[in-house]
C-alpha cells in the first residue's frame, strides 16, 4: 500500500512538473512579435525587418539591466516597425511593460500619450494604448479606436514604478489586465481592417508622445488566457542584473556654471539631462558662477523641458565680470511657461551647494 502511494505521489509531482514546463513553454504560442529591447529594438522573431528608433533612449530595465528598455521623452521620440498584424475582428493580445514617473498635465485639450499603437493610416483604423486627457472624459489610462472611440478605460495606476499591462481580445470581448489582474471589459465594435504599422511613444503623423519608459513589448495572434497574463507578470527571465549594472549607480553632479555666456554651458547642461535620461548621472544641483540676474531663470526652463523642474538653483550674489549673454534672456522670453522663479530671490549658490552636499549620503 506504502509503494503504491509513493508512486501515485510521484506521479503526480510528475504531472505539476510536465503541466509547468509546458505552460512555460506555450506562453510563446501565437506570438507574433517580441521586441525585448534588450540592447536595440529588434523584433527578434523578425530580426532583418527594419525598425526605426527617433530619438528614444535606451536605459536600465526594472531590473536594473543597463541598456535594456526605452526612455521615451514626451516631446519627439518614438519607434516605428512596418508589419502585418492582427485584424481589428480578430483575436489577439499585447503585452508590454511601461513606467511613467507623473501624471500627464491636466488640460481640457484633446491631448494623449501614447504608447504601444497598432494601425493602418491609409485605410483609418487601428487601435491605441495609453494616457488621454480629461477632453475625452474618460478614467484617463485607455485603450481607444484610431478617431477616438473609447474601447476601455481604466484608473490611472501608481505612478513612478514599473507595471505590466496585457490587452486581449477574443472575436467579442476586449480585456485590459494591469499587473496580472483583470482591470476592465467591453463589447465594443471596431471598425474592419487589418493594422500594418507598428509605433511607441507615439502614432504615425500624430504629437502625441509619450513620457516614460517601455519594454517586453509581445504582439499575439490569439487571446492569452487568465493564468498566461499572471504567468508574463511573475515572469523574471531577464532579472539578472548584468555586472555593469550591479556595479554601478548614478553619479551626483553639480553644475557650477557661467550659463549664458557661450554656447558650452547650455550644452553641457542638456548633455547631463540626456545622461540622467540615460541612468548615467543625477544632477542634485545647479549654480550660477556670475551674477547674471536672468541666467537661473533660463536654466529652470531647460530644466523643465527636460522634466526636471525641482532641481535646486543658485547664483553668486557678488561676482560681476563682464558678461555677454547670448542666450539666457531669449530663454525666458520665448519660454515663459517653462519657469517659474523669482528671479530677484534666487538663493545663494553656497547656500544651494551646501544643502545639496548635507542630503546626499556620505560614500
Amino acid at each position: 500500500m506504502k509503494t503504491l502511494k509513493t508512486l501515485i505521489l510521484i506521479a503526480a509531482a510528475g504531472f505539476l512538473i510536465s503541466s509547468c514546463a509546458r505552460h512555460k513553454s506555450d506562453i510563446n504560442a501565437g506570438m507574433i512579435a517580441h521586441f525585448p529591447f534588450n540592447g536595440s529594438a529588434v523584433d527578434v522573431l523578425h530580426p532583418g525587418t527594419k525598425v526605426n528608433v527617433d530619438g528614444a533612449v535606451l536605459r536600465a530595465d526594472r531590473f536594473g539591466n543597463k541598456f535594456s528598455a526605452y526612455f521615451f521623452d514626451g516631446r519627439l521620440s518614438n519607434i516605428f516597425t512596418g508589419m502585418k498584424l492582427p485584424a481589428m475582428q480578430a483575436e489577439k493580445s499585447v503585452s508590454w511593460w511601461y513606467l511613467s514617473k507623473t501624471k500627464p498635465p491636466a488640460t481640457k485639450e484633446n491631448r494623449a500619450q501614447n504608447m504601444v499603437v497598432l494601425v493602418d493610416t491609409t485605410a483609418g483604423i487601428g487601435i491605441q494604448f495609453g494616457f488621454r486627457s480629461d477632453w475625452y472624459k474618460t478614467k484617463g489610462f485607455d485603450t481607444w479606436e484610431w478617431g477616438g472611440g473609447t474601447i476601455l478605460e481604466n484608473d490611472f495606476p501608481a505612478f513612478n514604478q514599473w507595471h505590466h499591462c496585457v490587452y486581449t481580445f477574443d472575436g467579442k470581448t476586449h480585456r485590459f489586465y494591469v499587473d496580472g489582474k483583470l482591470n476592465s471589459t467591453s463589447d465594443y465594435q471596431t471598425k474592419n481592417g487589418t493594422p500594418n504599422q507598428l509605433m511607441f511613444g507615439n502614432y504615425p503623423g500624430g504629437d502625441q508622445y509619450f513620457k516614460g519608459m517601455l519594454d517586453e513589448v509581445r504582439i499575439y495572434d490569439r487571446t492569452l488566457t487568465p493564468e498566461e497574463v499572471e504567468l508574463l507578470y511573475q515572469d523574471k527571465s531577464d532579472s539578472a542584473i548584468s555586472p555593469e549594472a550591479a556595479k554601478t549607480e548614478p553619479v551626483k553632479i553639480i553644475l557650477d556654471t557661467d550659463f549664458g555666456d557661450d554656447g558650452d554651458d547650455l550644452l553641457s547642461l542638456m548633455m547631463l539631462h540626456h545622461l540622467e535620461d540615460m541612468g548615467e548621472v543625477e544632477i542634485l544641483a545647479i549654480g550660477q558662477a556670475n551674477s547674471n540676474r536672468e541666467s537661473p531663470g533660463a536654466i529652470d526652463v531647460i530644466d523643465t523641458w527636460y522634466g526636471r523642474p525641482d532641481i535646486p538653483i543658485g547664483i553668486v550674489k557678488t561676482y560681476v565680470h563682464g558678461f555677454a549673454d547670448q542666450y539666457s534672456s531669449f530663454l525666458i522670453d520665448n519660454y515663459p511657461d517653462l519657469w517659474d522663479l523669482n528671479l530677484d530671490s534666487v538663493p545663494d549658490a553656497v547656500t544651494v551647494y551646501r544643502r545639496a552636499l548635507a542630503n546626499a549620503e556620505d560614500k
